[in-house]
């Protein structure tokens, strides 16, 4: 800005002035803002850090849901193949009873038979003189 004068043309110092004050304020204003900033960044540093950050938090919560679906079907499938294991315990035991019994029975019958053909077979080699000695004490 120029003021016209008797002298001619004379520059408006004050101008200059408020220039310098505002550059300086400017400054001054941008320095204060770059220190806010910083601290700013420091502190949002430090609690990301000792926190979840939102990525992580939304993450956890789906890891979490993720978690409690597995389980619930673990749960489910262990108990069907735990009654599936113990029906097939049951089953498994009970036959294995009833071959017992069949083969006991079976070995008794042979042994009755066997001892009975072997116990005829010595009376026959026998005389019958001799048996009737043995018969009658």
């Amino acid at each position: 800005p120029v003021i016209m004068g008797q002298g001619g043309c004379v520059t408006n110092p004050a101008t200059y002035i408020c220039k310098g004050v505002a550059f300086t304020m400017r400054f001054y204003a941008y320095v204060v803002l770059l220190g806010l900033d910083i601290a700013y960044e420091a502190v949002d540093r430090n609690y990301e850090i000792s926190t979840l950050g939102p990525n992580q938090a939304i993450y956890g919560f789906a890891y979490s849901e993720a978690t409690y679906t597995d389980l619930l079907s673990h749960f489910d499938w262990s108990e069907k193949s735990l009654k599936k294991i113990n029906q097939n315990m049951r089953d498994q035991h009970q036959s294995m009873r009833q071959h017992l019994a069949s083969n006991t029975m079976c070995f008794d019958h042979t042994f009755s038979r066997n001892s009975l053909v072997t116990q005829n077979e010595l009376l026959s080699r026998i005389p019958i003189a001799a048996r009737s000695s043995f018969c009658n004490g």
